[in-house]
């Protein structure tokens, strides 16, 4: 197969996945990080960079971004948002730092393939 037509088959694979995505989650993604004092974004592989590219457009829109696990990244605290991508939903490290943040009163989103994980 070309290289054209692998880049256009998986526009059109991505765009079909998009398609399934619940709209209500869309929006509830959009308002935690619109009303979260801080970002933090975590992840592991694809996942993890998936979202260090989603923070560094979050902080060229004017958020407060951090990746989990930086040096210079501070203290998780109450009126912060934490968003972890996970496709299995089942990262050990994932489910720990969901925890923690839970125990300290922030907000968690989830993005994994299966709701039904361990992290959804």
């Amino acid at each position: 197969m070309e290289t054209k037509e692998v880049v256009y088959t998986a526009a059109i694979e991505l765009a079909n996945t998009l398609k399934k995505i619940d709209q209500i989650q869309i929006d509830q993604l959009v308002n935690g990080i619109k009303q979260a004092k801080r970002i933090f974004v975590s992840g592991a592989g694809r996942s993890l960079l998936m979202l260090k590219g989603l923070a560094m457009r979050l902080m060229h829109l004017g958020y407060e971004v951090y990746v989990v696990g930086e040096v210079t990244t501070p203290a998780f605290l109450p009126d912060d948002l934490l968003i972890l991508a996970s496709a299995s939903g089942e990262t050990t490290s994932l489910i720990n730092t969901a925890s923690k943040a839970s125990k300290i009163g922030g907000k968690i989103i989830s993005l994994t393939v299966f709701p039904e994980s361990s992290l959804g």
